[in-house]
C-alpha cells in the first residue's frame, strides 16, 4: 500500500474572482490526481455559470458564459486551469479558507 500524500491545489478559469484553492490527500498517481482536479475545475467553472461547448470551442478546457444568437459567441469566455503541488504549511496555508484535506 502506497504512503499517501499532501498536496495544496489551485482551480482557476483564468481571470480573477473565480479560482478555488484546497488541499488533497492521495496515494494516487499524478495522473489520476489530475483527472480529479479536472473534474472539480469543471464543477467550479459551473458553480461561476460557465459551460463547456465542445462543439463551439472545438476544446474540452475552453468554457462559455451568457451566449449571445447575434454574435453566435460566448460573451465571456475562460479556460480551465489546474495545478497541485506538494503541500507545505508555511506556504500554503494562508492560501485556504480553512486546513482540511480532503480524501480522493
Amino acid at each position: 500500500m502506497s504512503k499517501k500524500k499532501k498536496y495544496f491545489y489551485t482551480l482557476s478559469l483564468g481571470m480573477s474572482g473565480c479560482d478555488r484553492t484546497g488541499l488533497i490527500e492521495t496515494d494516487k498517481n499524478e495522473d489520476d490526481i489530475c483527472d480529479y482536479l479536472r473534474q472539480q475545475a469543471i464543477e467550479n467553472a459551473e458553480d461561476y455559470g460557465y459551460e463547456q461547448d465542445v462543439n463551439h470551442f472545438d476544446s474540452y478546457d475552453q468554457v462559455g458564459k451568457d451566449w449571445d444568437d447575434e454574435e453566435e459567441d460566448y460573451l465571456s469566455q475562460g479556460e480551465l486551469e489546474y495545478w497541485f503541488e506538494n503541500y507545505d504549511p508555511e506556504e500554503h496555508d494562508a492560501q485556504v479558507v480553512c486546513v482540511e484535506f480532503e480524501e480522493i
